[in-house]
């Protein structure tokens, strides 16, 4: 059974700073079973005060990825949210189209690994090219050995050519592709969920038809982009004669787990949001995701990260494309609280409500069920970061949360483990 001594955890959902004498964890249950503490200061202000120069926290969990264009990196730099993403003609797709499967798989592969190294143990992947596009990325899971790709799906070809007639019905080469996509043979291999990139892709009746089969299919989750253009808006007031956005015939129609992006949430959608939040009625926690970084290459709106915090809003960090960014939610964390404390104009921000963003702490109830949280306690999951802190700028800090959130990167992670196994580095 392996085990660490005198290091200093974030512990539990509340991430309190506190120095352990020991800690252990079985390599085959995948469990923390031991949590011995030194005593019960708080040290977030004072670790350069403690003989400890290791820090255990929580793995990270990538909210939203499409890995299947890592073999074109920076493909979209001078292009809109349009002519780089948007299907059939976008530059991704036109591109991924003459990839050979080796390639796609190779480059999944390698940004996997990747991420291992930056300490993410679980991804949320968009993933496009319908069942073929999902056989890869399942192969390029097993290649790279230690990260969960939770697949959420596309078609492969847009089911409909005309969406003016939102009464059109699904076809039933759709029903049949997505009955595959959640029904193969391994189990394992079936696909988590669903998404198409917008609302707008698809009829209303194809929503509805979507929203019960995923019901019939052990509630596999349903993922959406909303309201990251203003076009999403625009196009679903237009179809509606201006009665409901994007998101508001998300939660009419789809009932989604997952809503990605919200650059263009305002007050009225932010209100929107936590009155769906009173009236859900749910086993799983529905999730709101951001990718500032993303929407910042792309030169879109930033999602307002301040307003919807300050509402409540469960929210993860995502990484999107990588095409657009390296996956690393240590950059992530650090855009999305400078960001954040910009939207505030004042100091009242806990870093540590970013780091939570990253973590897995939001995303076990979504993924596992509601019986199971993530985080770093007796008897929970054995899935955590072990950092060096014995570089001198960061030994020195006198605000760990901040200096974790803010100053790391991937050169002082010493170990990432994922169900009690180390998959990238070394534990002292």
């Amino acid at each position: 059974m392996p085990e660490l001594f005198n290091i200093v955890i974030l512990h539990d959902q509340n991430l309190d700073v506190r120095l352990c004498k020991r800690f252990a964890w079985d390599e085959i249950s995948g469990r923390i079973t031991s949590i011995e503490f030194a005593d019960n200061k708080d040290y977030n202000k004072i670790f350069a005060n403690t003989l400890t120069k290791h820090v255990l926290i929580p793995a990270f969990v990538n909210g939203h990825t499409h890995i299947g264009d890592s073999c074109l990196p920076d493909g979209a730099t001078g292009l809109t949210l349009e002519q780089g993403f948007f299907r059939p003609h976008g530059f991704k797709y036109v591109e991924l189209a003459k990839q050979s499967k080796q390639q796609l798989i190779d480059s999944m592969c390698d940004t996997m690994k990747y991420m291992l190294s930056t300490g993410t143990i679980m991804h949320w992947d968009f993933r496009e090219q319908g069942i073929d596009g999902l056989h890869l990325i399942r192969q390029a899971e097993k290649q790279a050995m230690g990260i969960k790709s939770i697949v959420l799906s596309q078609f492969d070809q847009s089911p409909f050519v005309d969406l003016t007639d939102s009464s059109q019905v699904l076809p039933e080469k759709s029903k049949s592709e997505l009955e595959t996509l959640w029904n193969l043979k391994d189990n394992e291999a079936a696909a988590d969920g669903f998404s198409e990139s917008t609302m707008n892709d698809l009829t209303d009746r194809a929503w509805i038809t979507i929203r019960e089969m995923s019901k019939q299919y052990n509630n596999k989750l349903r993922a959406i982009h909303c309201l990251e253009s203003d076009s999403y808006r625009s196009v679903s007031l237009a179809r509606t004669g201006g009665r409901q956005s994007d998101l508001q015939r998300a939660f009419e129609l789809y009932d989604p787990d997952i809503v990605v992006h919200l650059t263009e949430a305002t007050q009225e959608d932010i209100d929107v949001i936590i009155q769906q939040q009173r009236s859900d009625d749910c086993l799983r926690s529905r999730i709101f995701v951001v990718c500032p970084r993303a929407n910042a290459t792309l030169g879109l709106k930033l999602p307002p990260i301040h307003a919807l915090l300050t509402k409540g809003i469960n929210l993860m960090l995502g990484t999107d494309n990588v095409m657009l960014n390296q996956p690393n939610m240590l950059a992530e964390m650090d855009f999305a609280y400078r960001l954040c404390k910009s939207q505030s104009g004042d100091n009242t921000h806990d870093p540590k409500a970013i780091l939570s963003m990253a973590t897995t702490i939001n995303s076990y109830p979504t993924i596992y069920g509601k019986n199971e949280k993530g985080g770093i306690y007796e008897n929970g999951p054995a899935d955590f970061v072990l950092l060096d802190f014995s570089a001198k700028h960061l030994a020195r800090t006198r605000n760990l949360m901040a200096t974790i959130v803010t100053r790391l990167d991937p050169r002082y992670i010493l170990a990432t483990v994922h169900k009690g196994q180390t998959m990238f580095g070394m534990l002292p």
